[in-house]
């Protein structure tokens, strides 16, 4: 376990893929984004009793989130459903800092930006670059979405009112 105040994105990265027990997205970009969620809020805590690290901050985060929720991760808010109990269990008077924006996760190296393998539009690279593609490039589904916009392309208009060509 690292050190009382060292607290690393491997590390997060390691805590947030513990949610998937619970229903959160498998996606390594979904553990990703929780993973940076975590090294954004948990700066450590010491506002009462003894004080608390980022590291122990954080797993004590996901672990009461793996025992206390129910029903498990939400299809829908559950990034939200994270922070607020994050505020519950370290209350703090501080307003919230805003979330790093995607150029700050980039130039900080937690991102890469798009690569030649990326959709078109993509604001990020999800696999990390263009290694982080290879075994993606690997399978049938990604050809499949690379061929689906050329098919429907080539597909022919459908018939007006019901006429056939």
């Amino acid at each position: 376990m690292p050190g009382r105040s060292e607290f690393t994105f491997a590390r997060a990265q390691e805590l947030a893929a513990r949610l998937v027990t619970i229903g959160h997205p498998q996606q390594q970009a979904a553990i990703d984004a929780t993973a940076l969620d975590l090294m954004h809020w948990c700066t450590g805590y010491d506002r009462q009793g003894p004080a608390v690290s980022p590291d122990q901050q954080a797993e004590q985060l996901v672990e009461h989130a793996r025992r206390e929720w129910e029903v498990g991760w939400p299809e829908r808010g559950g990034t939200k459903q994270l922070r607020d109990a994050f505020d519950r269990l370290f209350p703090t008077d501080a307003p919230h800092s805003p979330d790093p924006t995607t150029a700050e996760l980039i130039r900080r190296g937690h991102w890469k930006p798009p690569c030649e393998h990326c959709p078109p539009g993509a604001d990020h690279c999800e696999f990390l670059g263009t290694q982080g593609h290879a075994k993606e490039l690997e399978t049938e589904a990604y050809w499949q979405r690379q061929r689906a916009p050329q098919k429907a392309a080539l597909a022919p208009p459908p018939p007006l009112n019901g006429a056939s060509h």
